[in-house]
């Protein structure tokens, strides 16, 4: 079912709080966007994110391994004691997921765990009032939900390449996220493809020549490199 959603902002210190939280997820700088159409109140954010997903090129360059994810639980962070005195804020997220084997790998990646911690959208909180948030082209990862992602390692936490890029998942075909989004991004093109179609592609494309030259690198600094020669 799709229904008009209403939107709540979240306060400049939330927002702040927000994006330190998500940087492990490739999020750089995160502003609110306009209303969603889903079956459940969100609060959309759009989000300037640390890595480029503009093609299947990006994503092999600069991302480590794509594996299914399943998400297992979830803890809510408390808000800090200013936004309790307040009454609003943003109420952070915390996700255990278990990945599925690698089915791509770049060389020279590093190992892939089996379980993993990361942060995830939170929720708008105001007047007590919790609304769930999204990034405005990808989904909210709930617990229960299989998806197919693209994976970076960043200083030492492993997390989605990007938002745009976590894919979900009925059976093995991509489906889309229930609420308009680009169609320029590659979770978008994506659906209907089955997670073999998609793999298949992420192989038969050659990453950036620098990126693969410095593949002992991480992916900050051959994002860099790649940029310098652009």
């Amino acid at each position: 079912m799709i229904s008009a959603m209403r939107s709540r902002g979240v306060r400049r210190g939330g927002l702040v709080v927000a994006v330190a939280l998500l940087v492990a997820a490739g999020v750089t700088a995160l502003r609110m966007a306009g209303p969603s159409s889903d079956d459940r109140s969100l609060v959309l954010a759009q989000a300037e994110e640390m890595f480029p997903a503009r093609s299947l090129r990006d994503v092999v360059s600069f991302a480590d391994h794509a594996a299914i994810i399943t998400v297992l639980s979830e803890r809510e962070r408390p808000l800090s004691a200013e936004e309790q005195a307040v009454g609003e804020g943003y109420a952070s997220r915390v996700l255990t997921v278990r990945f599925e084997k690698a089915l791509w790998s770049r060389v020279e990646a590093p190992p892939l765990p089996a379980e993993a911690t990361f942060e995830g959208w939170g929720w708008s909180v105001k007047d007590g009032e919790k609304i769930p948030m999204a990034g405005g082209d990808g989904p909210r990862m709930e617990v229960g939900e299989r998806f197919l992602s693209p994976l970076v390692l960043i200083d030492g936490t492993w997390g989605p390449y990007s938002y745009t890029t976590v894919l979900p998942l009925k059976g093995d075909t991509i489906t889309g996220i229930g609420r308009p989004r680009s169609s320029y991004i590659i979770g978008e093109r994506a659906v209907g493809e089955t997670v073999e179609g998609f793999v298949a592609s992420l192989r038969s494309t050659e990453p950036y020549p620098v990126a693969a030259a410095n593949a002992s690198l991480s992916a900050r600094v051959r994002l860099a490199l790649v940029r310098a020669r652009e």
